[in-house]
């Protein structure tokens, strides 16, 4: 499928082909082109054709599009325990 790319006030991407009525990208989502990525800007739905306009943070050069490849996670080393007490007595 293929997409075109634009801008009014705020670059985006169109493309037709997704599923009617549903959303396809949320709001901070990754979107990446190439080795280039920006997020989306606001939450875009498709249309009852399946149509979708998503804006963009920044503009984005030409590619295979991917939206939401990769997410951000971050590992933990040395987080403390949490300690509590137990009881058998509950009363």
């Amino acid at each position: 499928m293929t997409g075109s790319a634009g801008a009014d006030d705020w670059p985006y991407l169109y493309r037709v082909g997704f599923a009617a009525s549903r959303l396809v990208v949320a709001r901070g989502s990754q979107i990446t082109a190439k080795s280039a990525y920006v997020w989306s800007s606001r939450p875009a739905y498709s249309d009852a054709s399946g149509a979708a306009r998503i804006y963009l943070s920044a503009a984005l050069g030409d590619g295979l599009v991917t939206i939401g490849e990769q997410e951000r996670i971050f590992h933990v080393n040395d987080w403390p325990r949490a300690v509590q007490e137990s009881s058998r007595d509950h009363t």
